[in-house]
């Protein structure tokens, strides 16, 4: 378990659910199994209850609803002083 009430896997982050489809919280910080099956299931197991882990998707940093131009960062190239110079 991270921070939050989430199971990071494989660079992503992943939501604990019991079998009526209710989100379980389990405390920050708390060990439980991941179970990866072969067609790609994953289950956690956590005090001998198997919970099944849904994705949950990343958060954008603005929203699609909000008319906001934002200005592109300027990429600024790093100045590499020529090799006569030295």
């Amino acid at each position: 378990m991270d921070c939050g009430n989430g199971i990071r896997l494989n660079n992503k982050y992943y939501g604990t659910f019991d079998s009526y489809g209710n989100q379980i919280f389990i405390k920050p910080k708390t060990r439980v199994s991941v179970i990866t099956m072969m067609n790609e299931a994953v289950y956690a197991m956590h005090d001998d209850k198997l919970l099944a882990l849904d994705i949950i998707p990343d958060r954008k940093k603005i929203s699609d609803r909000m008319d906001f131009d934002m200005e592109k960062p300027v990429i600024r190239k790093k100045y590499i002083p020529p090799y006569d110079s030295i």
